[in-house]
């Protein structure tokens, strides 16, 4: 439509000045099918200036064919996008015949330099949203023994999945303990049976998928049952992929979010947390409808 349009000419190219190509997201996802047919979907986006489309059809290319020879898409738009796509190709060294073709690296293989990216973006972006009890940062030289508490869907691969974490604390702290889920009675149990720990941190790891909403479930979120039922702790509640664990638990006294999991991330946790690296960032969700949550945080 003429909204999209205005968007990507007058803000994206005209006033950013981006010369590259525009992808879409998938076009088969609920938010764009409940509007709109197939048809015309494909076709306000490219008029909009969407260059490459994301799950199309096989039909995408006849469509677009038979919608230019009816006037439906300029001639110009069609050039632009393909002027984009050759520019993007040429600039990637596609068309030197004398250039080495390396295969891509996989997946896990990042660069030096990336990982150093990665890293700053994590320790900035980790946000402190609450802290009723007043236990950040973690003193280093009264914090020996630690509790990790992972609250997750696989919990028989924690010790694969967060060994950087896990490291993390163990090169801070003299006594690293890790449990996953549980009862929601166990930590209660614990001190019960008199152990005691200078910090206990719950990990949230809720995995978001097509199947589910974004919520803690199962196992894992009797977790924020378990974090509440203490008598000697204030536990620390971190949550990855979710920041919303306050609409699950508002009671919640000391919450992290981490927003993402991942080496960079699990990395960087343990730094902030023990004040090596300040918290500077600020949740991106509001709760404003939620009892003793800070609308301004």
């Amino acid at each position: 439509g003429t909204q999209p349009q205005k968007i990507r000419m007058e803000l994206v190219v005209d006033e950013l000045g981006f010369d590259g190509v525009i992808v879409s997201d998938a076009l088969v996802m609920g938010g764009i099918t409940r509007i709109q047919p197939y048809e015309k979907r494909i076709v306000d986006a490219f008029n909009a200036g969407i260059d490459i489309m994301l799950w199309p059809e096989l039909d995408y290319f006849d469509l677009i064919e038979k919608a230019i020879s009816r006037g439906e898409i300029p001639e110009t738009r069609l050039d632009d996008a393909v002027r984009r796509i050759l520019r993007m190709k040429f600039r990637q060294g596609l068309f030197d015949e004398e250039k080495e073709t390396r295969p891509a690296p996989d997946d896990e293989v990042f660069t030096v330099e990336g990982k150093k990216f990665a890293e700053n973006v994590a320790r900035r972006g980790i946000a402190l949203v609450r802290d009723t009890a007043k236990v950040l940062p973690l003193d280093r030289k009264k914090t020996k023994r630690v509790l990790l508490w992972f609250a997750v869907q696989e919990p028989e691969k924690v010790g694969e999945t967060y060994r950087t974490l896990i490291d993390g604390f163990k090169v801070r702290c003299e006594d690293v303990v890790v449990r996953t889920n549980g009862n929601c009675l166990d930590l209660l149990k614990l001190e019960d049976a008199g152990e005691n720990f200078d910090a206990v941190i719950f990990l949230f790891d809720v995995h978001i998928s097509l199947t589910h909403v974004c919520r803690p479930r199962g196992a894992q979120a009797e977790c924020l049952w378990t974090l509440g039922n203490t008598t000697r702790h204030h536990p620390i509640a971190v949550g990855f992929n979710s920041p919303y664990l306050l609409m699950d638990s508002p009671t919640i006294p000391t919450l992290v979010n981490a927003h993402s999991a991942g080496d960079a991330i699990f990395k960087a946790l343990p730094e902030v947390l023990f004040g090596e690296t300040p918290f500077t960032a600020q949740s991106p969700v509001r709760f404003p409808d939620l009892v003793g949550v800070d609308d301004t945080l």
